[in-house]
């Protein structure tokens, strides 16, 4: 149903929030978890994963992915994000 589908996906945003909230969150660690979400959104979309999603979750997680990747790649510009690589232990 609609509400399995909708819980399964939020129990992983929950976590994830969880992993990267803090005072031991970091940029590197930020753009990690974005790469994760972006995967995760690419999973609901594909027709060939084993868990099956309805087509409004899927228009939902490709929305999800655009906006997201959006971010991502304007993170990917900034100087912030070139000196955490480079200055990352």
């Amino acid at each position: 149903s609609h509400l399995e589908e909708v819980f399964r996906i939020l129990k992983i945003l929950e976590q994830t929030t969880l992993d990267v909230e803090g005072s031991f969150g970091s940029l590197g660690k930020v753009v990690m978890t974005m790469d994760f979400l972006l995967k995760l959104f690419e999973d609901i979309t594909d027709s060939k994963t084993e868990i099956k999603y309805s087509d409004a979750i899927k228009s939902i997680a490709n929305d999800a992915w655009n906006k997201l990747n959006k971010y991502y790649n304007m993170t990917e510009a900034s100087e912030a994000y070139i000196a955490s690589v480079v200055l990352n232990p």
